[in-house]
């Protein structure tokens, strides 16, 4: 069972969002105004999140006055996991009923990954990913010949502040980490342009697919991991709120930069992006409604659900712009 209260918070300020993004769409030009008020509402989402516990402790008061359904599932939460408290503690378990854990094996998996962050065995743990699989498979030693030369880069240029030398940097390591993110992130949108120029496949497709996939990876990996930790409400609230950031600070920033560079609007082609708006505004509405009505259960079935419906929207999409209304390409391909 996940907790209302962030799924509220996040939902509320992604429908923000979209609004801000088909407000924002309408003209195709992306004026100072437009760039600042991305900011000023990210802004807005992080002073949120100082007050994060007041802002429950007053949404779980009004809830106990006038919505006795979500008061009644916070009860039943905390209910779930005081039975399942060990000696050790309460576990956070909200995952617990599509794991299919119990508390010793829960209490395993929480040791064996709070052996891998600390001194040696952190450093031990990454080395392996830089000693030759001399007895794996061809797969494997193709595996490695792959991710080793980004592991060796990694290692000396982002600082590891889970070991005891690094643990007041980690700072550093947060910098460190968007300036590669940034750095492959370009690579990849310039290879993305290229295939779509060279296959003569509309970029509004590669976007929405390729792009989206890539760019959505680290944040599916993220929740991949405290999901399997049992920590359900972040798995939850990191898939809604990456795409708040996505928006406000990694649209918002880089426009803003660039029009105060420049002294010139951006012009940004419209075509499909706010029906694509809507239709991201649909899915939030579907979105909340089903755990809503689920009792905020998240279940592999509704996961199965969830994957169909992207599924599905990714195909119409494709048939819209490659069939009932293709879309002009690039003569060149530079």
């Amino acid at each position: 069972m996940l907790d209302w209260k962030p799924l509220i918070r996040d939902s509320v300020f992604y429908f923000i969002t979209i609004m801000y993004l088909i407000g924002t769409f309408t003209t195709g030009y992306i004026h100072l105004g437009n760039s600042l008020v991305a900011l000023f509402l990210y802004a807005c989402y992080v002073a949120f999140m100082t007050v994060n516990q007041k802002a429950f402790a007053a949404m779980d008061a009004l809830a106990e006055r006038y919505v006795p359904y979500l008061h009644r599932k916070s009860q039943e939460r905390l209910a779930l996991k005081a039975g399942l408290s060990t000696d050790s503690g309460p576990l956070d378990t909200e995952l617990l009923p599509i794991m299919e854990f119990d508390a010793a094996t829960m209490d395993k998996d929480l040791d064996d990954s709070e052996a891998v962050p600390g001194g040696a065995d952190a450093s031990a743990h990454e080395a392996d990913h830089l000693v030759w699989p001399a007895k794996g498979g061809a797969a494997e030693k193709l595996k490695f010949c792959i991710k080793a030369p980004l592991f060796f880069v990694f290692k000396y240029t982002v600082p590891d502040c889970r070991t005891e030398r690094w643990a007041n940097y980690y700072w550093g390591t947060f910098f460190a980490s968007i300036v590669w993110i940034g750095i492959l992130a370009w690579y990849m949108v310039q290879w993305a342009s290229h295939v779509s120029c060279v296959c003569r496949i509309p970029e509004i497709i590669i976007g929405l697919t390729l792009l989206a996939a890539g760019t959505s990876l680290p944040d599916t990996l993220s929740s991949v991991i405290v999901a399997r930790r049992g920590l359900g409400d972040m798995a939850v609230a990191n898939a809604i709120g990456s795409n708040v950031f996505n928006v406000l600070f990694g649209l918002g920033m880089p426009w803003t930069i660039f029009i105060l560079y420049t002294g010139k609007a951006i012009y940004v082609p419209v075509t499909g992006l706010r029906e694509n708006a809507f239709t991201m505004l649909a899915v939030g509405i579907f979105y909340m409604s089903v755990f809503v009505l689920r009792g905020f259960h998240m279940t592999t079935k509704l996961g199965y659900v969830f994957i169909g419906i992207y599924a599905a929207y990714v195909l119409m999409t494709i048939i819209r712009y490659s069939v009932i209304s293709p879309q002009p390409q690039s003569t060149t391909c530079v």
